[in-house]
C-alpha cells in the first residue's frame, strides 16, 4: 500500500489543475462523510465489492469501478465481500471546478466502463513523478491527471449511452408486458420485444427494477387483478384468467405473498 498527501509549493498552485493526494492499491475500509470531502476525487476499485451511497441512492461497486466524488458532497461507501481495495487521486487547483463540468462530472457517479489497466497505469505515473522527481513532478503528474480525467470522460460517455440503451430496451419489455399480460408470456417473448438476450434482459431489470423480468410481470399482473377486484364482481378464478394466470391455486399463493391476504380477502376488505 502507498499513498501520498501532497502539499502544493507556491509554484506549484500556479497550474490550473494539479494533484492533492494519490493512493496506490490502498487497503480501504468502510467510510462515512456527513460533511462530504473537500476536494474532487476519483477512486478506483481494484479488489473486491462494495456499495455507495450518495443522496439516499445506492450504487453497486465492483472491481474496475471508477467512484467520482465532487468536493463537499456528502457521501458514504462501504465493502460488501471480497478484500477491500482501490486506487485513488485527488484533483486540485483553481480551475478544476470549471474542467470537473466541461468532462462531463456534474455530480457524483460510478463509471463502470474505465480501462482499468491504464487507469492504474496513469495512477501510478503521478505516483512514481510526485514521489522522485521533486523538481518537475508536479507538473508531470498535473499532465498524468488531465489526461487519465480525459479516458474517465470517454468511459463516462460509453457508459450514459449503454444505459440510455439499455433504458429503451428494459421500456420495450415493459411495454409489451402491458399490453400482453392477459396472455402467456414467456422469457424469449419478452427478450424478443426488447431485441436482447435473455441474460442481459435479466440483468437489465436486476438493475432497474430489482427483480427479474417473469416476477416484475408477475407484479404486474397482481396490480391488475387488484384494479378488478376493486371494480368487478368477476369471481377469483376468472380474475386470475384474465391477468393472465392458468392456476387460480398459484394466482392465490402469489397474491397472498405480494399483498399479506387473499384475493377474497382484499375484496371484502376495499368494499368496505
Amino acid at each position: 500500500m502507498e499513498h501520498i498527501n501532497y502539499q502544493p509549493c507556491q509554484e506549484d498552485t500556479v497550474i490550473p489543475y494539479y494533484v492533492r493526494g494519490i493512493g496506490i492499491d490502498f487497503a480501504e475500509t468502510d467510510m462515512y462523510r456527513p460533511e462530504g470531502f473537500y476536494r474532487p476525487q476519483f477512486i478506483l476499485i481494484s479488489e473486491g465489492s462494495g456499495i455507495l451511497s450518495v443522496n439516499g441512492v445506492e450504487y453497486p461497486l465492483s472491481a474496475g469501478d471508477v467512484m467520482y466524488l465532487p468536493m463537499n458532497v456528502p457521501h458514504s461507501y462501504r465493502c460488501s465481500s471480497g478484500t477491500w481495495r482501490s486506487w485513488w487521486v485527488i484533483a486540485d487547483g483553481y480551475g478544476i471546478e470549471d474542467l470537473l463540468p466541461r468532462f462531463g462530472f456534474t455530480e457524483a457517479a460510478v463509471i463502470r466502463n474505465a480501462p482499468m489497466q491504464s487507469v492504474q497505469r496513469r495512477m501510478r505515473s503521478i505516483y512514481e513523478a510526485l514521489e522522485h522527481d521533486k523538481l518537475r513532478g508536479a507538473g508531470i503528474a498535473s499532465g498524468e491527471m488531465y489526461a487519465l480525467m480525459i479516458e474517465l470522460y470517454h468511459a463516462l460517455r460509453f457508459d450514459a449511452a449503454e444505459r440510455h440503451s439499455g433504458a429503451q430496451a428494459v421500456a420495450r419489455a415493459a411495454d409489451y408486458m402491458e399490453a400482453h399480460y392477459a396472455e402467456q408470456i414467456t422469457l424469449s417473448d419478452l427478450a424478443h420485444a426488447a431485441d436482447l438476450s435473455e441474460g442481459y434482459l435479466c440483468r437489465l431489470f436486476s438493475q432497474y427494477f430489482h427483480a427479474r423480468p417473469i416476477a416484475y410481470l408477475n407484479r404486474l399482473r397482481i396490480q391488475k387483478a387488484k384494479a378488478m377486484l376493486n371494480r368487478s364482481y368477476l369471481s377469483v378464478e376468472s380474475v386470475a384468467e384474465a391477468c393472465g394466470f392458468e392456476n387460480p391455486s398459484y394466482f392465490t399463493k402469489l397474491f397472498r405473498q405480494t399483498e399479506g391476504i387473499t384475493p377474497s380477502a382484499y375484496r371484502n376488505m376495499v368494499s368496505i
